[in-house]
């Protein structure tokens, strides 16, 4: 009887962290074949580009998303991913990394050969330190206007799951449609990378 129980209890957890699986991966709006490849480990990370015009105006529209699983549980992971003062530690382009408590204002000083010219990322973003959906803004300089979300959950088998979001529309940057999609793909899928592999419990 006892073994009975045993298995019972055994096909109750399993039935019930993929309930947890479905559930939070669901979530993400993306078709079934890149749920099952962030599901395994992968980075899935896309920006489209366009040029637009507009009363006479020649404008530019991104639309941005990333997701990840992270090895680790949420607790493990955020302990040193919101530590956003210490990025240009972490991130090779980031040459120097500010964040204030009271604003609640990061800056990023970015240089590297990706990119097309050295830029300042200067936005409002909470410090993120547990499960949930955090909105964030540039209110000033590059792609000013740019309103996007971090969203963090539980994922299966405690690991994290990240998933951003972001659009603009604005004044052509001057930038090709191609290349900014290349530099905005490549970086933002090697921070995560290297995010993750450097929070990650070993």
């Amino acid at each position: 009887m006892r073994y009975l129980t045993n298995i019972t209890s055994f096909f109750i957890v399993i039935l019930f962290n993929s309930n947890i699986l479905a559930s939070e991966l669901n979530k993400l709006p993306f078709k079934d074949s890149i749920v099952t490849r962030i599901k395994n480990g992968q980075i899935y990370r896309k920006t489209t580009i366009r040029t637009i015009e507009e009363k006479g105006n020649r404008l530019q529209e991104l639309d941005f998303s990333i997701s990840g699983l992270h090895p680790n549980s949420c607790h493990t992971a955020l302990a040193k991913l919101s530590q956003y003062e210490n990025y240009h530690e972490y991130l090779d382009f980031i040459k120097k990394s500010q964040y204030s408590e009271k604003t609640n204002r990061v800056r990023f000083f970015m240089q590297s050969a990706i990119l097309p010219f050295n830029m300042i990322l200067d936005f409002k973003i909470p410090r993120i330190t547990k499960k949930g959906s955090y909105p964030f803004s540039f209110d000033k300089g590059f792609l000013k206007e740019l309103k996007g979300t971090i969203h963090v959950y539980q994922g299966p088998h405690n690991r994290c799951l990240f998933y951003s979001e972001a659009k603009w529309k604005g004044k052509h940057t001057g930038i090709p449609n191609m290349v900014f999609e290349l530099f905005a793909n490549t970086l933002s899928e090697k921070s995560m990378e290297i995010l993750f592999r450097i929070s990650r419990l070993i």
